[in-house]
């Protein structure tokens, strides 16, 4: 259940990646750089420009309003320069039309209309937090996926080539396993063992095979499966768990 609900959450972070990475590149679509109001206002050169187009930006909505695209054209040393700018002075354009005159400022091949500032479309904190909260998530799915991958294949490496040896039980005791869907009964075994240098090492598992607690007790042997490369790696040998992970059967 445990790799089922990883595999879920690591396909799901997946797609979130995806998201936030579409999100990244809208974002980068959208924060164009703004003409520099502030500094065309002082140093600006005013001309007179003509209002060549009037729209509604559909696609942003600022203070659950539309802001306005004003799109016009300007002569600059006798060349017709084309521009617009995107503003959510509504009330100072409301009125204007296609063909009438406006003053324009221009500055370095930037222009602006000085009675309508335009509007910064610049969403890097807001996308960036989603971003960052999506790519956090994909983090954590991906880790937690590749956590529970790396404990399986560790326990399947562990029920082929472990080496079977003789532990002794110091006490067995029921846990509930609380899964999606149901709730069960489960055993917990603690035991000691030798190592090959004489070392005791302490170890315990968590069995489904329930016949352990009216077939053993404290004191009692128990076979355990022991890592061939880390005598610390061991579990006791569960038939049930064996079958589904190598699909062959084991004696206890």
């Amino acid at each position: 259940m445990v790799l089922i609900l990883g595999l879920v959450f690591g396909i799901n972070s997946l797609f979130a990646t995806i998201f936030a990475i579409s999100l990244s590149v809208l974002t980068t679509s959208i924060n164009y750089e703004q003409p520099d109001f502030k500094l065309i206002s002082e140093k600006g050169v005013e001309v007179e420009g003509i209002i060549e187009n009037k729209d509604v930006v559909i696609t942003t909505m600022i203070n659950q309003e539309h802001p306005i695209k004003i799109t016009y054209t300007y002569e600059v040393d006798g060349i017709q320069k084309k521009d617009s700018i995107e503003t959510m002075s509504l009330m100072t354009v409301e009125d204007w039309k296609v063909g009438d005159k406006v003053k324009v400022k221009h500055y370095k091949g930037d222009s602006i209309i000085p009675k309508a500032e335009p509007v910064n479309l610049s969403f890097d904190f807001p996308f960036m937090a989603v971003i960052f909260v999506f790519l956090t998530v994909s983090i954590v799915g991906f880790s937690l996926f590749g956590w529970v991958v790396a404990g399986g294949l560790k326990k399947r490496y562990l029920y082929i080539n472990g080496e079977v040896r003789i532990g002794e039980i110091f006490s067995i005791s029921l846990v509930a396993d609380s899964t999606m869907y149901s709730l069960k009964n489960r055993l917990k075994i603690c035991y000691a063992f030798e190592s090959h240098k004489g070392e005791k090492f302490y170890g315990e598992s968590v069995s489904s095979d329930l016949a352990f607690f009216n077939e053993k007790k404290k004191g009692d042997e128990v076979s355990i499966l022991v890592s061939p490369v880390n005598e610390r790696v061991n579990c006791v040998v569960d038939e049930s768990i064996m079958r589904k992970a190598i699909g062959i059967g084991v004696t206890r």
